[in-house]
């Protein structure tokens, strides 16, 4: 295992595995991607049509009986801009935090009115254009 990465990344979803591809597609860079959860043993999460047997198993599946959900994506935690009330500013950068930068739907300002994936995914292409240029 290396001691060190160019960059490290938290959470494998959409924007986090463009992100990682994007600043390692050169071979230049090395990322460290990060996911938390458990162990995935049981072999049925390996299976896509697994997914219906595991749903309803509390020790794969512990979120589905004990946090509440929406039909909405949740967007607009992180408010983008240069007030008080900011987080990160128009390039994501955390405001006060050196190379440390939000890359997810938490920086949509409102739900879209469609799902939240491709938006994401553009989000994180354009962040790894502006990490790989310097800014």
């Amino acid at each position: 295992m290396r001691n060190s990465y160019d960059y490290i990344i938290v959470g494998a979803d959409s924007a986090g595995c463009v992100l990682a591809n994007r600043l390692t597609e050169s071979g230049e860079h090395t990322v460290l991607l990060l996911e938390s959860g458990g162990r995935d043993a049981n072999r049925w999460i390996h299976i896509p049509i697994g997914f219906g047997r595991v749903m309803f198993d509390r020790e794969v599946n512990w979120m589905f009986e004990t946090e509440g959900f929406t039909v909405y994506h949740a967007v607009g935690t992180c408010k983008m801009g240069s007030d008080a009330a900011a987080v990160v500013d128009q390039k994501l950068r955390v405001h006060g935090m050196q190379s440390m930068r939000v890359i997810d739907a938490s920086v949509i300002p409102v739900v879209t009115s469609g799902n939240t994936n491709a938006p994401v995914i553009m989000i994180a292409e354009k962040a790894a254009d502006s990490i790989l240029r310097g800014d």
